[in-house]
């Protein structure tokens, strides 16, 4: 049984989640939402792609002005702005949602979501009810207000730490390869794998993401990597760069922190990369160790991902959420010094830092979540010295 009043908070914030979701679905008008986005916002971008795929139409998706045209042909000429931004390793994934009409695929696609966050979870040693805290925590509100895949790759990522701990090299080495359909929260994954003498997995997810590779260069072409590289990535760079309104409040990363406070282009870089050096020393200095527990090794690789990277968006926060729970279960202090003692209160902020983080921005233009993921990794206790 759950226990009422330990687990009281998460409780309470997943009916909260709960009721928000109901008041988004129920206030949609003929698919529409309170926003005029088609219900799933960001998931039309995968299932048009799928079906442009099928089609043979691939070209389109690296034309970001006649994508955007496909798109108001299905929506109306004052759809707002989409863009096509996945690696071709999604392809597939697309091309068998594209296979359904658009909201049984979105159905599909969120609710295998959701039960592979209840795989993660069990797998990490979790409750059963950790899936449906974690499920209807901010930030998986809005993952699945977004349509995104946030649930996805922080499952894959949390279970690929568990497997990694437990010497499952293979299944290890798949999973990371995995989580190259989103490459650049893998950014910690390879530092982390060496750090901890981890060869076997290392050699085995080469073996699956070379082989995947290789599969989308057979079936569709060489060029289409070629396409995202020099097209894709560019387009991305751009959105970060230049994209104002709600993209500005809902990525919680040091260089967003910088254009939130109007610095230029340069100047958020060079904010970022001083933040981020910072965060970085903290890293090495935060190492866990080979012998650390499961939850200490998912915290630091959430922090570092999350930390270092200047692209980020609040539904990629569900990583965190894993985290939270994971430290919040553990049978050991992950906070060192005087803040020790007031865990429970850090880790509520933890759990609500994807709502606060983008209310803080759109309110003061803060960005709360570098700040708040500075101050834990800060306070995690230093590296054991090890033979």
């Amino acid at each position: 049984m759950v226990r009422c009043n330990k687990y009281l908070f998460f409780t309470l914030v997943s009916l909260l989640g709960c009721a928000v979701l109901v008041l988004y679905f129920v206030t949609t008008q003929n698919g529409y939402d309170f926003g005029d986005h088609v219900v799933g916002r960001d998931f039309l971008n995968t299932h048009t792609g799928g079906i442009l795929i099928s089609e043979g139409r691939w070209d389109i998706l690296f034309q970001p002005n006649d994508y955007w045209a496909e798109i108001k042909k299905l929506h109306g000429a004052d759809y707002p702005v989409h863009g096509w931004s996945y690696p071709p390793l999604l392809w597939p994934v697309s091309q068998f949602l594209a296979l359904f009409s658009y909201f049984p695929a979105y159905l599909i696609w969120t609710l295998s979501g959701m039960g592979l966050v209840f795989v993660a979870t069990r797998i990490c040693g979790l409750k059963w009810f950790w899936g449906v805290f974690i499920c209807l925590s901010p930030a998986s509100v809005w993952n699945i207000v977004a349509g995104q895949n946030g649930f996805f790759i922080s499952s894959l990522m949390t279970t690929a730490v568990a497997l990694t701990l437990n010497k499952r090299s293979v299944g290890a080495g798949l999973i990371w390869a995995m989580v190259a359909v989103k490459p650049h929260l893998g950014l910690c994954v390879l530092p982390m794998l060496v750090a901890q003498r981890r060869f076997k997995v290392i050699a085995w997810g080469a073996v699956f993401l070379v082989g995947a590779i290789a599969a989308t260069v057979f079936v569709y072409g060489v060029e289409v990597w070629q396409l995202f590289l020099a097209v894709t990535s560019k387009a991305q760079v751009h959105v970060i760069e230049t994209w104002e309104g709600p993209v500005q409040w809902m990525m919680p990363s040091s260089f967003m922190q910088g254009r939130l406070w109007d610095f230029g282009t340069g100047q958020s870089y060079l904010f970022h990369v001083a933040f981020a050096s910072i965060c970085l020393v903290l890293l090495i200095l935060r190492w866990p160790g080979r012998s650390q527990s499961q939850s200490h090794w998912v915290l630091w690789l959430v922090l570092g991902t999350l930390l270092l990277l200047p692209y980020s968006f609040v539904y990629d926060l569900v990583m965190l959420q894993f985290a939270a729970a994971l430290w919040f279960e553990g049978d050991h202090h992950l906070l060192s010094g005087r803040f020790r003692q007031r865990e429970p209160v850090v880790i509520a902020v933890v759990w609500l830092l994807p709502l606060l983080s983008a209310l803080g921005a759109l309110a003061f233009r803060v960005q709360l979540a570098p700040f708040v993921l500075l101050f834990v990794l800060y306070h995690l206790p230093r590296t054991r010295v090890e033979p």
